[in-house]
């Protein structure tokens, strides 16, 4: 592209020629990323690049396009350049802040919704309260707000906590995006602590949680896309346990004996994990593979 900066590109061509350009530099979606990188420039759906191979680009659409696609050559992820991410069908604002939702969480969302629709049926619900669910490491605000989507407004409310400010701000965005404010409020602290101010001490019915859960170590590793999320997002530590460890501790003062606690996991922490819960009155396991076969949900009712 750089030989032929003053020739008109057409929509087709310039995907053609950016699909080759990325598989030379081991971009693995080559023409996935180039469609969506150039329908974020043209604003306009994915799709409707094919009922528009003979648009030409402008100057300046010509010139994002080629700041966008060294962004992605640099290792950017594709969500950050545009901007946006979908989970669960809906869309949300995402950042360098925040990390960015995975297909595999939408297991840990079923998850939560199959139990809260039980708690509904089997539960005598007082109808001037609400059933409260509690998620910690927000980010994005990805799980909270997809289940106030999906569950009755009447019946829930729902708290999501991030420690990093950055990460509150944008996940109040997406709230306002996806009309959720009256549903969701989020707060800023140390996974369950902010919930000291408002005297809800066991009476959390639902805690969910994604927490950092990869090996200090294995950092270095990741695939540079990977590498551009937030660290504090994914350092689980030395053994990768320690936000289980805190969370499952606090989650003994807030959450209701009976209540439950979803996490997504490490499979290969999946063993660790359930022990520290049954030597803290929790059962009941239920796990749930990923898409590959993988140990990658695990809801548990405290017991005691």
């Amino acid at each position: 592209m750089t030989d032929n900066q003053k020739k008109d590109w057409a929509v087709a061509e310039i995907i053609d020629w950016t699909t080759k350009f990325f598989k030379a530099n081991s971009i693995l979606e080559s023409r996935l990323d180039a469609e969506l990188i150039l329908s974020g420039v043209l604003a306009m759906k994915r799709l409707d690049l094919y009922l528009n191979f003979d648009r030409l680009l402008t100057l300046k659409e010509l010139a994002d396009f080629k700041v966008n696609i060294k962004k992605r050559i640099e290792g950017l992820p594709i969500a950050y350049i545009l901007g946006k991410k979908e989970f669960m069908s809906l869309t949300f604002k995402v950042t360098p802040d925040v990390l960015i939702p995975r297909p595999e969480t939408e297991f840990l969302v079923e998850e939560v919704l199959r139990v809260s629709r039980n708690m509904e049926v089997f539960q005598k619900f007082d109808i001037n309260s609400k059933i409260l669910i509690v998620d910690t490491f927000t980010g994005s605000g990805n799980i909270p707000i997809s289940l106030a989507k999906h569950l009755n407004k009447i019946l829930y409310f729902i708290y999501g906590i991030d420690i990093n400010l950055k990460a509150v701000k944008v996940a109040h965005e997406n709230s306002l995006l996806n009309q959720t404010l009256r549903d969701v409020r989020f707060l800023h602290g140390d996974i369950l602590l902010p919930l000291k101010i408002f005297s809800l001490k066991g009476m959390v019915d639902i805690i969910t949680a994604n927490p950092p859960y990869l090996k200090t170590s294995v950092l270095s590793t990741l695939r540079k896309e990977v590498k551009c999320e937030p660290k504090i997002a994914l350092d689980g530590g030395e053994d990768g346990l320690i936000f289980y460890s805190r969370l499952i501790d606090q989650a003994l003062d807030y959450l209701k004996v009976g209540g439950y606690l979803v996490l997504e996991i490490d499979p290969e922490l999946n063993f660790l994990i359930t022990e520290k819960l049954e030597l803290n009155g929790f059962g009941e396991f239920n796990l749930i593979k990923d898409l590959q076969g993988l140990d990658r949900v695990l809801s548990v009712r405290r017991l005691s």
